[in-house]
C-alpha cells in the first residue's frame, strides 16, 4: 500500500499560523512559511502520483493518540 504519514511539529508547519503571534525575526517566519507551502505542494503531488496522506499535528499525537490511529487505520482500509 502506498501510504505516508508524515507528524508535522507544530511551531514548525504552522499549526493555526495565521490566528498566532508570529516570530519576531523574519528569518523564522520566512522559514515556517516556506515550511507550509512546501507541505501543501509535497502533499499535492504525492497524491497525484497514487499516495494516500496521513499528515498529524504534533499536539495531535501528544493528546489524542488513538485519533491519530484511527486515522492511519482508516487510511490503509481505503487503499
Amino acid at each position: 500500500k502506498k501510504i505516508l504519514v508524515f507528524c508535522d511539529g507544530d511551531f514548525w508547519h504552522g499549526y493555526q499560523y495565521a490566528k498566532k503571534k508570529r516570530p519576531p525575526k523574519k528569518f523564522w517566519r520566512k522559514k515556517i512559511e516556506r515550511n507550509m507551502e512546501r507541505d501543501k505542494t509535497v502533499t499535492r503531488k504525492l497524491r497525484r502520483d497514487g499516495w494516500s496522506v496521513v499528515r498529524l499535528w504534533e499536539h495531535e499525537i501528544h493528546n489524542d493518540s488513538e485519533k491519530c490511529i484511527r486515522k492511519i487505520i482508516k487510511a490503509i482500509k481505503k487503499s
